[in-house]
């Protein structure tokens, strides 16, 4: 499975991981900190922690999650 999966699983509410990036499905985490989580409506995504200094490869993590979102036409919520 590739990071881009397991954002596309979280996008759905499926549950799914790499060895860097795993979700239950309604939160997704890059290395073990969380980095966005879905409204309990599922109508928008929560990015976790905006402002805060991320690796490089978090922050790729954080833009595959928004790209897909967008792309997916679901409101990104920055927290």
């Amino acid at each position: 499975m590739t990071n881009s999966e397991v954002a596309q699983r979280f996008l759905r509410g499926i549950p799914g991981h790499t060895t860097t990036l795993s979700t239950d499905g309604q939160t997704i985490w890059s290395y073990g900190v969380a980095i966005a989580r879905k409204t309990p409506d599922d109508a928008r995504v929560e990015m976790v922690g905006a402002g805060t200094y991320y690796s490089r490869t978090t922050s790729r993590h954080r833009n595959i999650v928004r790209g897909l979102a967008q792309a997916s036409g679901i409101s990104i919520v920055e927290g």
